[in-house]
C-alpha cells in the first residue's frame, strides 16, 4: 500500500506557461507535481523527432530540441493537446 495519492494518468491543467530559455530549450510550467509529470509521461510517450531530452522538476518540463528539426511552437501545441487544452 503506498501513502503518496495516485497521480493522474493524463495531465489536466488549463493553465500551462511555455518559457523560451534559449534556441533549442523551451521550459514549460505546470500547477503541480502531479501535472508536471503527467505532462512528462504523454510527451515522453509521443516521441517527437527532434526532442533531445526532457527534464522534469516540480513544477517544470525543460525540452531540448533540435530547432533544425522542430520548433517551439510545435512543442506547444502538442503540449496543449496532450494537456486536454
Amino acid at each position: 500500500m503506498s501513502l503518496l495519492p495516485a497521480l493522474p494518468t493524463e495531465p489536466t491543467s488549463a493553465s500551462l506557461r511555455f518559457l523560451p530559455m534559449r534556441d533549442g530549450a523551451l521550459m514549460i510550467e505546470l500547477a503541480d507535481l502531479a501535472e508536471t509529470l503527467a505532462l512528462f509521461d504523454a510527451l515522453q510517450a509521443t516521441n517527437l523527432p527532434g526532442i533531445l531530452e526532457i527534464i522534469p522538476a516540480a513544477r517544470t518540463l525543460l525540452l531540448r530540441f533540435d530547432p533544425s528539426l522542430l520548433r517551439a511552437s510545435d512543442i506547444e501545441r502538442e503540449a496543449c493537446a496532450r494537456a486536454g487544452q
